[in-house]
């Protein structure tokens, strides 16, 4: 019957119970006075708005309060812009930051979801009565004309703005039913609208199919069904939206539970959504939806740095988003990480790896009796979508947390808006993983790939081991891509190793190896390598290869090309330090390692020999041998020492791997006669001659002899 609807924007009593009539005819549609009850009596669903369970957090009454209040006063904000005051009437054309985001959030009616959250949770009547008012501004005023009119300009018809509005239109109708004092007016534009709203979600052409915006189109659609029986063909429309939420839901996860966008931050938000669909009784929690949301909350657990807030992979908050309350509430888990320890409990199992999802994470919370004395790494390393929306060019990249302490971070997303550091996020200089040096690196290829791999293990010592084979696509050469094979091991709580060997395009082509710190740690040139020393921890990043006699590092850099920008929150960017190390594509295995200290930096030694690369501590506290996917000519040494520890130097193949890679039986030129290697603490090592090396501690020379091709000494005080 809705083709009989004219809507011409003067709708008329009589043409609203011409057309109300039309509607109760057909046996399938449920009278509304069959749904009115009061008190107690309304079923828990229809009281409850779907958009309270979705990212709430602690604050969320407070802050909802707030700006609930602030609307009430004629005022917005949102978008993460300054407020802006409402017309009278209202102009909703206005765009006044030239920002589509901002305009997205005012035709996906953002204020009225503050207005139905707080009203949710307050029981305020003041806040519902304020979003019907402006329900019926935006309607009236953007409703199109003719028979076949839907809703004005771009946001009118996009796809989750009408979502979004169809669960505000629902609630909004639930809760009036309740109450004696709406006019028939009222009630009657309100089901125009929303029945124009669930038929447009209920023809499959409308719905995003392709990324998560259908689930929120489904979402708005269900909950239309739901909670206003009467519409024409509600009950059929909503066990179809079911029906394909249900089946979208298994396609945007793996079977394992991890979201094939690849952002963190959009793993929570759809589960957010899943558990508001199930929370408000919408669906069943015994249905298949519920195993799924199962299976994803099950990952979300291992996506949680130490502090408490998520990874900042893919489209994230540069600091990591906080826990959602309302997944916290459901978790034992969550809840130890948002508590500090005080509730929940802890995570059992050290190592949790997806194949198929592209992550692997590894840490000890376990072994501490409060989230914040944990150490954590993750690595990313899958794409599933030749061009997808909210992944960033990513592959291999890592974050990594030290008792607490966020080491290794994510840019952030910056916003979903034309900005440069909106282009600089999404290029993969700004990640912790590898780069071409003119950017042109995109996304990975589908996977799984017959020769793809992701592994990671712990070993009863406390050393760990991630290892990646990916390929990487590259800009503008859709035919041609990088092999990438990348390994990260160390100890979690004080020391990582990455290597990395590049091969595939034809010709010597230059990357960057990359890797960018919090913003609170100023790293600082020191011999071959950098260090920095905050109030909590000391950082070195020494290069291992044979090649490196320093490493690049900037912080904050503007020209010729941004880099070393972090986005902590929407629309924001903050400096922070990065550190460059040069490679080719060249099937050669180059790498770093990056050492942290409470106050001064562990011990912590390695070598090359036999294809493997050996670390050993002095001390005897660990050992570690790791194979290699091929033989590396001289991969490099690691020189490091603290106080009240020891050192030691091997060099391979004849090749001290600290300095230019030169062989020892070669004349040493005058230029790197005295050339210092590390400077760290109180120790300096220098290459000297071909035959010695000199070792300064606190003033005191030591030379130490070169015998048989091999550089090794031990030095304790």
């Amino acid at each position: 019957p809705t083709d009989r609807l004219h809507v011409t924007g003067l709708l008329t009593p009589e043409v609203i119970a011409d057309w109300h009539q039309s509607l109760s005819a057909p046996d399938d549609i449920v009278p509304r006075s069959a749904c009115t009850q009061t008190g107690n009596e309304t079923p828990q669903s229809r009281r409850q708005f779907l958009w309270s369970y979705v990212n709430r957090t602690p604050d969320t009454p407070r802050r909802m309060i707030n700006q609930a209040d602030l609307i009430l006063d004629g005022k917005l904000r949102f978008g993460g812009r300054p407020e802006v005051l409402m017309s009278d009437p209202i102009d909703w054309s206005i765009d006044p930051f030239s920002d589509a985001g901002w305009c997205y959030e005012l035709h996906s009616w953002a204020s009225h979801i503050v207005l139905c959250r707080t009203h949710a949770t307050t029981g305020d009547r003041k806040y519902l009565d304020k979003a019907l008012e402006l329900c019926q501004s935006w309607l009236t005023s953007e409703r199109e004309s003719g028979p076949d009119g839907f809703y004005k300009g771009e946001w009118g018809a996009y796809d989750m703005a009408v979502g979004k509005r169809a669960t505000v239109l629902a609630y909004l109708a639930a809760n009036m039913q309740q109450l004696d004092d709406y006019s028939p007016m009222d009630h009657r534009l309100l089901d125009i609208d929303a029945q124009l709203h669930m038929d447009w979600l209920a023809t499959p052409s409308n719905i995003s199919w392709h990324g998560n915006h259908g689930l929120f189109q489904l979402a708005g659609l269900i909950a239309l069904g739901r909670q206003m029986p009467w519409l024409d063909g509600a009950g059929g429309k909503a066990n179809w939206g079911e029906g394909e939420f249900t089946r979208l839901v298994s396609e945007h996860f793996t079977d394992d539970g991890v979201h094939r966008e690849h952002s963190t931050e959009y793993q929570q938000f759809i589960l957010s959504l899943i558990n508001a669909v199930l929370t408000t009784g919408m669906v069943s929690l015994d249905s298949s939806l519920g195993d799924l949301f199962r299976s994803g909350l099950g990952w979300l657990e291992w996506m949680v740095h130490p502090d408490g807030r998520l990874a900042a992979f893919g489209d994230s908050v540069g600091e990591g988003k906080g826990l959602s309350w309302s997944l916290v509430e459901v978790s034992d888990v969550l809840q130890w990480f948002n508590s500090s320890g005080r509730k929940g409990r802890r995570p059992v199992e050290h190592v949790k790896v997806s194949p198929d999802g592209g992550l692997a994470v590894i840490h000890n919370a376990d072994g501490v009796d409060r989230p914040k004395a944990a150490s954590w790494v993750m690595m990313q390393a899958a794409c599933h979508e030749p061009d997808p929306v909210h992944k960033h060019p990513d592959d291999g990249a890592i974050e990594w947390s030290v008792r607490g302490r966020r080491i290794l971070v994510e840019p952030g997303k910056y916003g979903y808006l034309q900005h440069p550091m909106r282009s600089y996020v999404k290029t993969a200089a700004a990640h912790n993983t590898i780069a071409l040096q003119d950017r042109r690196f995109v996304y990975g290829t589908d996977t799984p790939l017959p020769d793809s791999q992701l592994a990671a293990t712990e070993t009863e010592g406390g050393e760990f081991r991630i290892a990646a084979r990916l390929t990487r696509g590259v800009r503008f050469k859709v035919q041609e891509s990088l092999h990438q094979d990348r390994l990260v091991t160390g100890r979690i709580d004080s020391g990582l190793v990455v290597l990395d060997r590049i091969g595939g395009i034809e010709g010597t082509q230059g990357v960057i190896q990359a890797f960018h710190f919090d913003p609170d740690i100023e790293l600082k040139a020191e011999g071959i390598g950098v260090t920095a020393q905050t109030d909590k921890c000391t950082v070195a990043v020494i290069p291992l290869s044979p090649w490196h006699t320093s490493l690049g590092l900037c912080r904050g850099q503007e020209t010729p090309v941004l880099q070393g920008w972090h986005a902590p929150s929407l629309k924001m960017a903050v400096a922070n330090s990065v550190v460059s190390i040069p490679g080719v594509v060249a099937d050669r295995w180059f790498g770093t390692a990056i050492l942290v200290g409470e106050s001064d930096i562990p011990s912590l030694n390695l070598k090359v020999a036999d294809g493997k690369v050996i670390m050993h501590s002095v001390h005897g506290r660990y050992r570690q041998r790791i194979a290699v996917f091929d033989q590396p000519k001289a991969l490099g040494v690691l020189i490091a020492a603290g106080r009240e520890s020891a050192m030691s130097i091997a060099a391979a193949d004849g090749d001290w791997c600290c300095d230019v890679g030169l062989d020892l039986d070669t004349e040493v030129s005058s230029r790197v006669h005295r050339s210092r290697l590390l400077k760290l603490g109180g120790i300096e090592v220098w290459r000297n001659t071909t035959i010695s090396a000199v070792v300064v501690v606190d003033g005191k020379r030591v030379r130490i002899p070169i015998r048989d091709g091999d550089l090794a000494f031990r030095l304790t005080w």
